[in-house]
């Protein structure tokens, strides 16, 4: 009898045990990261219900599926059956995947969004796509005939305004993506490849969206967090190492970006820095709803004439911040 309750304690633990026991440890910090509203014993069983239903999960190390959770805490998306975000094994890690759902909840949430969506395009549909002062999408979906191949993907965002943004990518630009992941020929993008081509469209359609600078921030942490998957969080942290994420200033990059564009004297392709002044006239009508709009005939301005206006716009973008953060102190 002392024999077999000897065999009984020493009995090892289970995947999920280790997870859960894990968890635990983690439960202070994933409740400092939660929002408010949100339980974090729910959210910890959501995370070990993912574990347990996914055999691949159950063979990464407890402490790859609590970091990728608490990542998870941090951006205020659920590990669910939502499609919010994933749990995705790499060998013997895992790491977050924010599905592209995900990013349409956190541009939504930041006021300034009604709706966004994104469609694939086939062969054999009919689509045309046009830029300039009036840029629009026509496109129909061939349901008649098999739909032919993968050519291209585009997200639309409706804004609180009424106006409609939108971002077209080739299947060329997809691959580009594609070519860059650890997973291009598994995981997601084997098995998922249209929903990946629609994720990624959206997330390079979110940093065009007016948004507040805390949803700047946040959709800027939940792309840092993936392009960061490919390296270890098992050898980089431990419980006791992890403190609440440092989330990077995008306007800083933005304008350094933007200053080594206006630097360098490679001429960029017209489109390409219409492309960047778009994009920081975006963030600059977020942070300053009463800024100055582009000439309406910006389209058909030369190189000389947009890195200008990048230049101005740039530092419009510095002076918008000095007064908010004047106006906080």
């Amino acid at each position: 009898m002392s024999q077999l309750l000897q065999t009984q304690e020493t009995k090892p633990l289970t995947p999920i045990q280790k997870v859960s026991i894990t968890l635990g440890k983690f439960r202070e910090k994933l409740i400092k990261a939660l929002p408010k509203n949100r339980d974090v014993d729910q959210e910890i069983g959501s995370v070990i219900a993912t574990v347990a239903c996914n055999p691949a999960l159950q063979k990464c190390t407890p402490e790859s599926i609590a970091m990728a959770a608490y990542d998870a805490a941090t951006l205020g998306l659920p590990v669910n059956k939502l499609g919010l975000a994933y749990l995705v094994p790499y060998g013997n890690e895992a790491k977050l995947q924010i599905g592209y759902r995900g990013y349409i909840q956190l541009v939504i949430e930041s006021g300034f969004v009604l709706d966004v969506s994104a469609e694939c395009v086939y062969e054999n549909d009919h689509f045309k796509y046009f830029l300039g002062s009036n840029p629009r999408i026509e496109h129909e979906p061939n349901i008649k005939t098999t739909k032919g191949k993968f050519v291209a993907v585009y997200a639309t965002a409706r804004l609180t305004s009424g106006l409609l943004k939108h971002v077209v990518m080739s299947k060329e630009q997809i691959d580009h993506i594609r070519s860059k992941s650890r997973s291009s020929s598994n995981g997601p993008w084997a098995t998922d490849h249209d929903e990946m081509a629609k994720k990624s469209v959206i997330k390079r359609l979110c940093k065009l969206l007016p948004c507040n600078i805390k949803a700047i921030e946040i959709i800027h942490r939940a792309s840092e967090i993936e392009d960061n998957s490919q390296f270890s969080y098992h050898q980089q942290y431990t419980h006791s190492q992890i403190t609440e994420p440092e989330i990077p200033r995008f306007s800083s990059e933005k304008e350094l970006e933007v200053q080594a564009l206006v630097k360098s004297e490679t001429k960029a392709p017209t489109n390409q820095l219409l492309s960047e002044l778009l994009e920081i006239q975006s963030y600059l009508e977020a942070i300053d709803p009463k800024a100055d709009k582009l000439p309406a005939n910006i389209s058909t301005f030369q190189d000389s004439q947009l890195r200008r206006w990048i230049e101005k716009k740039t530092f419009a973008i510095k002076e918008a911040k000095q007064k908010l953060e004047s106006s906080s102190e």
